[in-house]
């Protein structure tokens, strides 16, 4: 198994924006976080997509 993510976009100076999408193949997997005392289990994120826009000032 494994997660496949991609983004493509254009830049420019002072811009950029993006189209994103983050496990394109909509994989299920469990991920866990250790916080003391407890352990957090829960299933990852489906697959998500979307457009990102960056500027500069």
């Amino acid at each position: 198994m494994a997660l496949v993510n991609t983004r493509i976009g254009y830049e420019a100076k002072n811009y950029g924006i993006y189209f994103f999408v983050y496990n394109i193949f909509d994989e299920i997997y469990i991920t866990t976080d250790f916080i003391p005392p407890d352990t957090l289990v829960s299933y990852g994120d489906r697959c998500t997509f979307g457009f990102q826009v960056r500027t500069n000032f």
